[in-house]
């Protein structure tokens, strides 16, 4: 599942609609669980 295509767009209506600002502020905190657990996943997310 690509998170990015889905994370961007709804970027720029966050601004206007907070609960769906806090939901991209959530999925954010969610990849950098990934991060932290997987380091090697971190070139895979740094590229998109």
């Amino acid at each position: 599942m690509n998170m990015p295509p889905i994370i961007t767009p709804p970027i720029r209506i966050g601004i206007k609609s907070p609960r769906i600002f806090l939901s991209i502020i959530y999925s954010i905190n969610f990849l950098l669980a990934l991060v932290e657990t997987k380091g090697s996943d971190f070139e895979k997310i740094s590229l998109i």
